[in-house]
């Protein structure tokens, strides 16, 4: 994957790769972060705290997440995050594995 490539959802919308943030618990000195927003959980309400430190993205959360932007928020600051072993996990339709996430 490659940073601000257009990716498909099996469901038809488009949406731009924007990076993979690893968990914050990654960073043993966590003085130097620098807060840079939220992203939405995919699933509900939820913001997710976003850092950066040392040019690694960095997200409050145990799992590493794809943050990724719908084509309705290019253009903005608004971005998703999903877990990445969902993002690129496949789910069964019609009786068919398709991939969950994008492609």
């Amino acid at each position: 994957m490659i940073r601000n490539d257009i990716y498909t959802h099996y469901k038809g919308n488009d949406y731009q790769f924007k990076c993979i943030a690893l968990p914050l618990n990654e960073v043993e000195d966590q003085s130097c972060l620098v807060p840079k927003g939220t992203a939405r959980y995919y699933e509900n309400d939820r913001d997710i705290p976003l850092y950066f430190h040392n040019g690694v993205w960095l997200i409050d959360s145990d799992l590493p997440h794809v943050i990724y932007q719908s084509e309705a928020n290019y253009g903005t600051d608004k971005v998703w995050a999903r877990e990445v072993d969902d993002f690129f996990g496949y789910k069964e339709k019609d009786g068919r594995y398709i991939k969950n996430g994008l492609h």
